[in-house]
């Protein structure tokens, strides 16, 4: 619901959307940003969590901006 929120997320949190939102895999976020691939899931899940709604919708090899995740880029 991207909620305003007094506190912010973690910067990397959200350095790391903005990558996997550019190139819509988290495979080649991690290969970009030189970490696991399940250190960005998860980075991801807290940003979703944070803001409570889901930024992401997970397919196979891929993701997509859901409307919330478009706003919030």
């Amino acid at each position: 619901m991207l909620k305003n929120r007094s506190v912010l997320p973690r910067l990397d949190h959200l350095v790391t959307f903005q990558v996997a939102a550019e190139l819509e895999s988290f495979a080649a976020t991690a290969r970009e940003m030189n970490v696991s691939e399940p250190a960005i899931s998860r980075k991801m899940q807290l940003l979703e969590q944070h803001y409570d709604c889901a930024l992401f919708v997970r397919g196979h090899r891929s993701v997509q901006l859901t409307e919330y995740g478009h706003r919030l880029l």
